[in-house]
């Protein structure tokens, strides 16, 4: 009743949770999202294909996994890429 549906776009930033197990550390430190990634693509209602860099093989995650990104974004290299082709 109070799920809040989620979706991103082809060009949000987002940052990709995903907490990580290190033995001997503390798991209170330990940084548990990356980013910020760009969104290339919805696919469907739960499903989104991100990106780190331009050069990174672009992965599919669950849009439960993504946070949207409210700090300044960087700049995105979408844009340049669909002027050349």
């Amino acid at each position: 009743m109070t799920v809040r549906p989620k979706k991103f776009d082809r060009g949000d930033w987002v940052y990709y949770c995903h907490p990580r197990h290190i033995r001997g550390r503390q798991q209170k430190w330990l940084r548990k999202e990356d980013g910020p990634l760009l969104v290339l693509k919805a696919l469907g209602p739960v499903n989104a294909l991100i990106r780190r860099t331009a050069r990174a093989k672009p992965f599919v995650v669950h849009i439960d996994k993504l946070l949207p990104c409210h700090s300044e974004p960087p700049l995105s290299w979408l844009e340049k890429t669909t002027k050349e082709r």
